[in-house]
């Protein structure tokens, strides 16, 4: 077994660690209802984004995926499974109620509608937010993964299977 290196971390190395931080929040903040609480509290918990396969495990890691319970033909889903950090879950519903309630602008709109499709009596204002929250983080690991910046247009997009279905 070879024994451990301890390098030193210099002064350059630090400013591009906290330069690519900054980049990261910054780039994050321009999600409707996220700011700068909750960019930095996703970078705290996410980290290097290339530890997820796909946007799914991403939520997997929050704790914002239902439950199932399988056995031979029974399929039964449930409650968010609650796995995760507290604080990254709590931070993006806290985002979820102020998109839903607070943002009125056009770039929220799709996400908006999200919620409103969710939330269709007020007994469902809830599930609706944590919906949203898990949405908020698919956008924020899309975003983190390619460098790009919140786009109203590609959320609102209709998907292929729907739009032949529509035609």
């Amino acid at each position: 077994m070879e024994p451990r290196q301890i390098v030193a971390i210099g002064p350059q190395d630090a400013s591009v660690a906290r330069v690519q931080c900054h980049h990261a929040e910054v780039v994050l903040k321009t999600i409707p209802g996220v700011g700068d609480l909750v960019a930095a509290t996703i970078y705290a918990w996410v980290g290097e984004i290339e530890r997820f396969p796909d946007a799914k495990s991403l939520g997997a890691y929050a704790g914002l995926v239902p439950s199932v319970w399988q056995s031979a033909s029974s399929h039964v889903t449930g409650q968010i499974t609650k796995q995760g950090s507290k604080a990254l879950r709590s931070a993006l519903v806290q985002s979820a109620h102020v998109l839903m309630n607070r943002c009125r602008s056009a770039e929220a709109a799709p996400l908006r509608a999200i919620g409103a499709r969710i939330q269709t009596s007020r007994k469902r204002r809830k599930i609706a937010a944590v919906a949203l929250a898990r949405h908020v983080l698919r956008i924020a690991y899309y975003i983190l993964r390619d460098g790009t910046t919140y786009s109203a247009e590609r959320v609102s997009r209709t998907p292929p299977a729907e739009k032949r279905a529509a035609a």
